[in-house]
This record gives structure tokens, sequence and C-alpha cells, in this order.
């Protein structure tokens, strides 16, 4: 293949293998497109070269907390400058400048982080780009804020809330509003705060940016945690978590956790909520097979309200037993009560399913005493993804186009890929595809 075809061609394999978070397998196909760029005049493409490194470069630092990696990505960064630069690509030039100075604050090293974002803002300022000039002033606002500077985080983002909202950006209005609100909070004005982040959520929500809600949520227990009652922390919880399952960053992951300890603790310095909720005491609340019988009282009064019945199986009850109701009382009634609301009159309810949304939610712990034991972010990523596809290859009686559609890709050659490179004992689980028949080419007539 010609040089610049397969440099070009690495590149695109890596861009991909990027989105899809498999940052190792992006960095062999970068490593071998370095050789060819080196060759390549084009300033444009290697300007886009070095900034996919160093992009990948930062997101394996940040997943592996390895600083030689982050260390690189401020040299790569610095390269895609200089070819954007050559290239006159005064955009981009601009992209990477925010992007380094984003990195920079996220390192704590601050003035450097302000000297970016000043040449990104002059350079997007001169083309007249107001959208990306409001994600740079965006990313300021969130360098005061680790700063200590709430004041001028909190008038920062102002002008950034304004450019969103008349483009109808509406992840990043969420974005900026989950700032604002940090900014207030810290602030000591709480109601305000409490206003906009409820409101980055409503407007996440509506605009489906699933990462942007959770966020909010999750800035709401942590910024105002103790203005909230037991029952809200644990519903912003459980959205935070919800909406943040599918996160591979071991910074959100870690405030997770921490929100969780938070509200266990205030669990312990509060008192059990027995006395709000019969469900910390089920024996009390209910007799005999105290978790069926108020599995049973949820689905009673979720039919009665929508004056709807469903037939649940044994087998789908004694799952929501099995997955839900240990820790996840609350969790496992609102979908009982949503279950009811959106299904079709007589629906049936099969095991099948309970076990697929409980995928969505279920949590891996090696036991409480040592709940870190041979803990692996790797191979617990890959064991949910294991298990996705397993359910979904299931629902698809072992159709690999249908389990694709179910997982949201858009080619099932993907999830072929995944299950024979990560998954091979899987591959028994497919429906062996029929041939295509040709069709026998007609002669032509002598």
């Amino acid at each position: 293949a010609h040089p610049l075809l397969k440099a070009k061609a690495l590149l695109l394999r890596a861009v991909v293998e990027n989105s899809a978070t498999r940052f190792h397998d992006a960095m062999r196909f970068l490593t071998e497109a370095s050789p060819l760029f080196e060759q390549i005049e084009d300033h444009a493409l290697k300007g886009r070269f070095y900034v996919t490194l160093a992009n990948n470069l930062q997101c394996l630092g940040t997943e592996e907390d390895r600083t030689d990696y982050t260390d690189r990505a401020l040299v790569e960064y610095a390269a895609a400058s200089f070819h954007y630069e050559q290239a006159g690509h005064t955009r981009y030039l601009a992209t990477v400048e925010n992007n380094l100075g984003f990195l920079f604050f996220t390192l704590g090293r601050f003035a450097e982080a302000h000297e970016h974002l000043d040449r990104a803002r002059a350079l997007l300022v001169k083309l007249g780009d107001h959208l990306l000039t409001a994600q740079v002033d965006d990313t300021r606002a969130r360098t005061f804020l680790a700063q200590g500077l709430n004041l001028e985080a909190e008038q920062v983002v102002l002008q950034s809330l304004e450019t969103f909202e008349r483009a109808g950006e509406h992840a990043l209005r969420a974005e900026a509003l989950t700032t604002q609100g940090t900014a207030l909070a810290r602030l000591g004005r709480t109601e305000e705060a409490r206003e906009t982040l409820q409101q980055a959520i409503r407007i996440a929500e509506r605009a489906g940016s699933f990462e942007p809600a959770g966020l909010a949520s999750l800035t709401m227990l942590e910024e105002l945690g103790e203005w909230l009652t037991p029952d809200e922390r644990a519903s912003f919880y459980a959205a935070a978590e919800q909406m943040l399952a599918r996160s591979q960053q071991p910074e959100i992951i870690a405030r997770l956790q921490e929100a969780a300890r938070e509200i266990g603790a205030s669990i312990n310095r509060t008192g059990s909520p027995a006395e709000v909720d019969p469900a910390a005491h089920p024996t009390e609340a209910a007799g005999g097979d105290a978790p069926q019988t108020l599995i049973n009282k949820f689905i009673e009064e979720a039919q009665r309200r929508y004056r709807k019945e469903l037939l649940f199986r044994d087998e789908a009850l004694e799952a929501m037993r099995e997955l839900f109701f240990i820790d996840r009382v609350r969790v496992l009634q609102d979908l009982i009560d949503r279950t009811v609301l959106t299904a079709e009159p007589q629906a049936v309810i099969e095991a099948e399913a309970v076990y697929t949304v409980a995928l969505r939610r279920a949590a891996h712990a090696a036991n409480f005493a040592q709940p870190w034991a041979e803990f692996s972010l790797k191979n617990e990523t890959q064991q949910l993804e294991k298990r996705f596809i397993e359910a979904a290859l299931k629902e698809a009686h072992g159709g690999i186009s249908g389990a694709a559609k179910l997982l949201g890709f858009n080619h099932p050659e993907f999830l072929n890929s995944i299950i024979r490179s990560r998954h091979p004992e899987l591959l028994a689980a497919r429906k062996t595809p029929v041939p295509r028949q040709r069709l026998p080419r007609k002669r032509k007539k002598r």
C-alpha cells in the first residue's frame, strides 16, 4: 500500500479504537503509523496525527494513573500545535491550546493552564468563533474552581451559558450549568446552586446526554449533600450511578465511590432510615417472606395506580429479589413502577428482562471486608461487556445482526470482532450464518 494511504488508514483505525475506549489498541496503530508520518510533509495531516496521539496518551494516563503518559501527551500536543500553526489551521490550533489548558489544569499547573487558554481564546475571538470561545471560557471557569477562585469562576461561566443557549448546544450548556452550580454552592448561595444544578440535570436528560446529567447529579451530592434530605441524597446518587454506569474514567468512579461512602456515613450519624422506609426493616414491615411480600406490594400498588395487569413470572420475581432487594429496594420500586407505567396491558415479565436491567446497575465486589481485593478495572469492564453481549445474543436467538443492533453497533462485524478478540467463549452462542447462494449466471445467447 502507498505510505500515505497506509498512514491515513492506521490513523483512522486509531481514532475508532480511541472512541471505543480501547486505548492500548489505539496506541498500537499509532505506534505503527509514527514512522510513516515522519515521512509525510502535510502539516495538517501531521497535526491530526499528533493530536490523536496526545489525546490517547492523556486517556491512558488518566485510566492507569501514569504520569509518564501524561508528560508525553504534553509533548505530542506541542507537536500538534506546531504543525497546525505551519498549516495555517487557526481553529484546530486553538482547540489544541484549549486541550493543553485543560490538561495543565488537571495537573494543578494553573499558570500554564491560563497561558494556553489565553492563547486559545485570542485565536478564536480573532476568528469570530463564539461557540469554541465559550468552551474555552468553561475550561477557564473550571480552572478557577480548582484554584478556589469561585467568584471568578461564576462570572466567567455566565458568558459561556449565554452562547450555548443561543446555539442550542444542550449538553455543553448542562456542563456549564454544573460548573456554575459548583461555584454558587462554594460561594454559599445554596438555593441558587440547587436550582442551577437541577436545571443542568433536566437539560441534559432532555437532550439524552447521560454523562452530563450524571455529573450534575453527582455534583449536587458533593456540593449540597448536607442540605439534602436522606431520601434526596439516595435519589441523586441512584441517578448519578445509573447515568455514569458506562464511564471508565477512574476520577468519576472514585467520585461515585466517595459519594456512596458519604451517604453510608451520614446514615450511621443520623440513624437508620427505618422510620420512613419500611424496607429498612422488612421483617417488621411485612410478615413471612418479607422481601417477596414487599416486591408483591410494589407490583400491586403500581398496577392499581395505572389500572393495568401484568404477569410477572415466578422466576422474574426471584430474580428481582436476588438482584435488587438487598441494597437497592428503592431502585427496584422505581423500576417496577416504571415497568407497569410503560408496558402494554397483559404483558409478561420474564426473568431474562430482570437480569438484563440488573446488568446495567449491578456492581462487582470481592467481599465486604476486602472490597478492592484483586480488583482490575479492565477485567471488570470486560466481564460486564461479556454479560451484555451474552444477554443480547440470547435475546436475538444467536443472530449476530440482531445482537449487534441491540448493543448499538451499526455493523455486525464490529461485534464479531469483539467476540473473537476478547470473548471467544461466546463464539458458540452465535447462530451459524447461512452462506448466501449465488444465482447461476445466465449464458449469453450466441
